[in-house]
């Protein structure tokens, strides 16, 4: 999601080579920003708690069948990525083409307002996919994700103002934090590109978790109310068949899909 809109801009802008990001946050995306949650995510998540593995031997069936990794998946995975590139850059793109983003003061925009309303988009997206993704939330990963968040926002306002104390850092990017939070047309649109990019994943959740469900659905389920089906877990599990699948319906009070 991140790497792709810069090719877009660079065949709209005549592939004369100029950068869509500041050079200092482009470098800092992965070190600063997303690296540790991803991270703490690899850690900390798990499917369901071990306790509910030791009654369900059936769910380890997903990694023998090659279930969950295989090429569908990951082609699944990848046009998914494709897709959110091209929104988090036609957005914005079409959101700032024709308009003054600070009328108050009559300023117009510019690239790296442009570049810095993309790169707001594409963290809030990549850092809510994987608030999305997350099964297991603990206090770490709440620190680890928000803190991320908040990391961010400081140094767009830090990074912005390094540019008065003459060290030959953040020109680009000097005070456009805090002129673009003057701006109801920044606001707007990091605001929509993130709900419009992840409405595809919620929706695909909730069909695939209500009409296709897998046995680690089913246990995801039990373990958050196991007495709402007034039948144990084991006999659930057996009553599962990738042919039987399609009958299941899971009543969308229970908003699992949110969470696998």
């Amino acid at each position: 999601m991140f790497a792709f809109p810069p090719p877009i801009f660079k065949s709209s802008a005549g592939y004369s080579g100029q950068s869509l990001y500041d050079r200092w946050t482009l470098a800092v995306y992965n070190v600063l920003f997303t690296f540790v949650p991803v991270i703490t995510f690899g850690i900390f998540d798990k499917d369901v708690v071990q306790s509910t593995v030791y009654r369900m031997p059936r769910l380890y069936s997903q990694g023998q069948n090659r279930e969950v990794y295989n090429y569908r998946n990951f082609w699944g995975w990848t046009i998914n990525g494709l897709f959110h590139s091209f929104l988090l850059f036609i957005i914005p793109y079409a959101s700032m083409m024709n308009t003054t983003i600070w009328p108050r003061y009559g300023w117009t925009n510019d690239l790296y307002s442009f570049g810095h309303t993309i790169y707001t988009s594409v963290l809030l997206t990549v850092s809510f996919k994987l608030f999305l993704e997350t099964r297991y939330w603990t206090w770490v990963t709440h620190f680890v994700y928000w803190g991320s968040l908040i990391l961010y926002a400081l140094w767009v306002f830090i990074y912005g103002l390094i540019w008065w104390i003459h060290v030959g850092l953040g020109d680009t990017y000097f005070f456009l934090g805090v002129v673009a939070c003057m701006s109801p047309t920044f606001w707007l649109t990091i605001l929509i590109t993130p709900v419009l990019c992840l409405t595809r994943d919620v929706c695909w959740k909730f069909i695939n978790r209500s009409y296709w469900p897998r046995p680690l659905h089913i246990a995801v389920e039990l373990e958050r109310d196991p007495h709402h089906w007034g039948i144990t877990a084991s006999q659930k599990l057996s009553q599962f068949s990738p042919s039987s699948s399609s009958k299941w319906f899971f009543p969308p009070s229970l908003f699992v899909f949110l969470f696998y």
